[in-house]
């Protein structure tokens, strides 16, 4: 009995939250797919070595106040993590940018977060989300991966020394 009266005080807490944040005004959610950009790359003796990106996340506020402040992170598989903190205003679209680089010649990708930077607020669909997408890394490969390197000089080889052997087959 007193488990079932827990369990019932926590859900009707939990639901309290939710309507709770949503009436006291802010609903924060991904305005559109993130964006990016290439700003930068990394040259050494003539190679690129690394890329340097602009990310641009949007935020939007649909809620009738202002938000708490909030906590965004982008996360890339590495597990290098940036992050940003704002206040959003009602029926406000903020563009958080973020410049991350990477040395790796591999599309990478990258998981966007949001939540309330108080510690002690709990996360419900009002104040938190995530989504992931992929950046396409510029340049990753310049080296046609349909030919082996030098095997057409064992073919131009091989060609002129049948046409030496023909040559010397006719003049006999």
């Amino acid at each position: 009995m007193s488990l079932t009266l827990a369990l019932l005080i926590i859900v009707i807490s939990m639901i309290s939250t939710n309507t709770v944040a949503r009436e006291n005004g802010y609903d924060l959610d991904f305005a559109e797919e993130p964006e990016y950009e290439l700003v930068n790359e990394f040259t050494k003796g003539g190679e690129v070595i690394g890329w340097s990106y602009k990310i641009n996340i949007k935020i939007q506020n649909t809620g009738n106040t202002k938000s708490q402040e909030t906590v965004i992170n982008i996360t890339d598989e590495e597990g290098v993590t940036l992050s940003k903190k704002t206040v959003i205003n009602p029926d406000e679209t903020k563009n958080i940018i973020f410049n991350w680089s990477t040395v790796y010649s591999k599309d990478q990708t990258i998981k966007t977060s949001f939540y309330p930077s108080d510690l002690d607020e709990i996360k419900n669909q009002y104040n938190s989300g995530s989504t992931t997408f992929t950046v396409i890394v510029d340049e990753k490969d310049d080296i046609a991966a349909t030919s082996t390197p030098g095997f057409e000089l064992i073919l131009l080889l091989f060609s002129m020394l049948g046409v030496i052997l023909i040559k010397r087959k006719n003049k006999s």
